[in-house]
């Protein structure tokens, strides 16, 4: 079943960005890079496009919104029986080292954990690269999966177990108040998986990165890169948000701008107008400049 647009939220690294729905479930991710073949792309076709969803196994309902000056989304759900949050960010660790790109390796981090009562969680880690057109398979690794194709490997770390079912992972978890998991889908180098990639975190070095990545944002928020402002009066939030949205859209190593972060969603089902506009296209990176100089 399809989302409305407005059901996504958005993360991302300033290399690649992930869309991610009201119902916990990753709809698009392309990777490494916002102009790459996607991992996830349920967003385009919701039979075979492939998802990354943790979730209640219950009855719930939900709701989402972004952590206070950042690009982390926090998603919180509701069952019966009780209540929990699921935190999803992307580490922007390369500006740490421009030149050498160092820091920690590019991941997407999803930490849900159980705020009351008690809930069962169920994860479904579906990758299908290359558009859903390469063969994806997935095996058990000691600390969670790997997915490999011809030309592509991704590793996902997991502190619960999950059961691999040909080319899919499932798990699910009876979870209570105060109870956790972490989970990183980790980078590669190469399309080969390195071991260091397979390797989980502690739940210490997940809150660092955590932290980091809400400094990062708040304090680019707060800098002037262009020695101009404009007075927001109340609508501060609306234009720190937009701003953050736009930020998204730049890819930090060059410093291009992409003009969005999806392919080939038509203006009307069945239309022509489903260009790829993960590109920088030269009307709208001036706009976004425009916008950002003014802020």
């Amino acid at each position: 079943m399809y989302k409305r647009i407005h059901e996504y939220g958005i993360v991302g690294d300033l290399h690649t960005v992930a869309l991610i729905g009201l119902d916990g479930s990753i709809d698009w991710l392309c990777y490494p890079y916002i102009d790459s073949p996607s991992v996830f792309g349920a967003l385009l076709d919701d039979q075979k496009g492939g998802r990354f969803v943790v979730q209640p196994a219950d009855d719930f309902d939900c709701a989402a919104q972004y952590l206070e000056q950042t690009n982390i989304l926090i998603t919180r759900f509701r069952t019966r029986q009780g209540t929990s949050t699921l935190t999803d960010f992307m580490p922007v660790s390369y500006l740490e080292h421009p030149t050498t790109e160092e820091g920690f390796p590019q991941a997407l981090i999803r930490h849900l954990e159980v705020t009351s009562g008690s809930m069962t969680i169920s994860c479904l880690f579906q990758p299908r690269f290359d558009y859903a057109r390469a063969q994806t398979q997935v095996s058990a690794t000691e600390h969670g999966v790997l997915a490999e194709s011809h030309d592509w490997s991704m590793a996902l770390n997991c502190d619960l177990p999950l059961e691999v079912d040909s080319n899919q992972a499932q798990g699910q978890w009876e979870l209570h108040a105060g109870d956790s998991v972490w989970l990183k889908l980790g980078s590669t180098q190469s399309g080969q998986c390195r071991e260091e990639d397979t390797r989980a975190l502690d739940p210490e070095q997940y809150r660092q990165l955590l932290h980091e990545t809400i400094e990062f944002w708040r304090n680019w928020l707060r800098r002037s890169e262009t020695g101009r402002s404009l007075p927001e009066h109340h609508y501060e939030d609306m234009i720190q948000r937009s701003a953050l949205v736009l930020k998204l859209l730049y890819y930090g190593p060059t410093g291009t701008l992409a003009a969005a972060a999806t392919t080939s969603l038509p203006e009307v089902v069945g239309g022509e107008r489903n260009w790829d506009y993960r590109f920088t296209w030269i009307r709208d990176a001036a706009f976004t400049l425009k916008a950002l100089f003014s802020l």
